[in-house]
C-alpha cells in the first residue's frame, strides 16, 4: 500500500505542471461559466426595492455576483493558481496562491458556518453554483495546495496582506450599507451584502440593546483580523511552509 501510494504521489509531482493546468483551467472556466448563466437568469424586472432586506442585486442589479466575496475569491485563487502552474518560478505569484488559500479558506467556513442554512437548497441550479463556489473549488484549491507546498513562498508580511484583503471588503459592506441606508433608503433599510453582515442587525441579532450591537459590530473587526491571521497560520503549520524574511527575487 506504501508503495502504491509513494508511487501515485511520484508520478503526481513528475506531472505536477501539466495536472494543474488541465484542472486549474478547466474549473476556473466552469466557475465563469456558472456566474454568467446565473447573471444572464437574473430577471431585472423582478428585482423588488420595496422589501424589508435588500441585496446587492437591488443596486448592482444582474451583475451583482460580480461583488460577492465568494466569487471574487473562487475567481482570484483558480487564477492565481493557473498563472503559478504557467509560472512556476515566479515567487510572487506562489505567495499571492497563498494568499487566495487563505482566502478560499474563509469562504468555505463562513458559508458553512453562517450563510448555507439560508441558501436556496430546492432550487437545482442555485444549489449546484453553492457546492461549485463553496465546497468542489475550495477543496481542488487545498487539494493543489499540497501537491505544490513544497514549492509554495511565504513573506512574513504575507499574514498581514491577507488581512487587508478582508478588512477592505469590510469596509466596502459598510460603505455601501451607510450610503444606501441614508441616502437611497431613507433610513429604512440598506444593502446587505449577507444576512449576518447587517450593520443595524448584526449577526441576525433583531433585539434592540445598542450596546449588545455596538459589540456585534465590533465583532466583525475582530474576526475580520483574527480569522485570516489565524488561518494564515494554521496553513503555514499543515503545509509545512518556511517563513521568509527577505523578499524573494523572481
Amino acid at each position: 500500500m506504501n508503495t502504491k501510494t509513494s508511487y501515485f504521489s511520484t508520478k503526481i509531482k513528475q506531472n505536477r505542471r501539466l495536472i494543474t493546468i488541465i484542472a486549474a483551467s478547466l474549473f476556473l472556466i466552469l466557475t465563469i461559466l456558472i456566474i454568467t448563466i446565473y447573471i444572464a437568469l437574473i430577471d431585472e424586472t423582478k428585482i423588488d426595492n420595496n422589501t424589508k432586506y435588500q441585496g446587492l442585486e437591488n443596486i448592482f442589479l444582474r451583475y451583482a455576483n460580480l461583488f460577492y466575496f465568494t466569487n471574487i475569491t473562487n475567481i482570484f485563487s483558480l487564477t492565481t493558481l493557473l498563472i503559478m502552474s504557467l509560472k512556476p518560478n515566479n515567487a510572487k505569484i506562489k505567495r499571492v496562491f497563498f494568499h487566495s488559500i487563505v482566502l478560499m479558506s474563509i469562504t468555505f467556513l463562513i458559508f458553512w458556518t453562517l450563510i448555507s442554512w439560508q441558501a436556496n437548497w430546492k432550487n437545482i441550479f442555485e444549489s449546484y453554483k453553492s457546492l461549485q463556489t463553496h465546497f468542489i473549488n475550495p477543496v481542488i484549491c487545498f487539494l493543489f495546495a499540497f501537491i505544490w507546498k513544497e514549492q509554495l513562498k511565504f513573506h512574513k508580511n504575507d499574514k498581514y496582506y491577507v488581512v487587508i484583503y478582508v478588512i477592505s471588503y469590510l469596509i466596502f459592506a459598510f460603505i455601501l450599507y451607510y450610503l444606501t441606508y441614508y441616502l437611497k433608503y431613507n433610513q429604512e433599510n440598506a444593502i446587505v451584502i449577507y444576512g449576518f453582515l447587517d450593520f443595524i442587525h448584526p449577526f441576525f441579532y433583531y433585539g434592540t440593546k445598542l450596546s449588545l450591537k455596538i459589540i456585534l459590530n465590533i465583532l466583525f473587526l475582530v474576526i475580520g483580523f483574527f480569522l485570516p491571521f489565524l488561518l494564515c497560520l494554521f496553513w503555514i503549520k499543515i503545509l509545512k511552509l518556511k517563513i521568509k524574511y527577505k523578499k524573494d527575487v523572481v
